[in-house]
């Protein structure tokens, strides 16, 4: 059990695919998807969910900083599947 949200320590790891399915608010998605890209070896997959365009104002703006975070943390973006995940 990590508070990724306060910075606790993540040790790498070799993981083939992380998912992560944070609350849906930017400081925890960037704090998720910075762990899952830790945890994932080279080759891996990440699979992170976001929330649909339309939940709030300003969405489209957060999904273009995952994309930079997730750049800055050595991943790429593959593919986004909308609606792929019912709650």
């Amino acid at each position: 059990c990590t508070d990724l949200v306060r910075g606790e320590p993540v040790n790498a790891g070799s993981a083939g695919v992380a998912v992560a399915d944070p609350p849906w608010y930017p400081e925890h998605t960037s704090a998720f998807l910075w762990a899952a890209a830790r945890l994932t070896r080279v080759g891996g997959h990440v699979l992170l969910s976001l929330p649909p365009e339309g939940t709030r104002p300003g969405i489209p703006a957060e999904r273009a900083d995952v994309v930079r975070s997730a750049a800055a943390f050595g991943l790429r973006l593959v593919g986004i599947e909308p609606r792929a995940l019912g709650y």
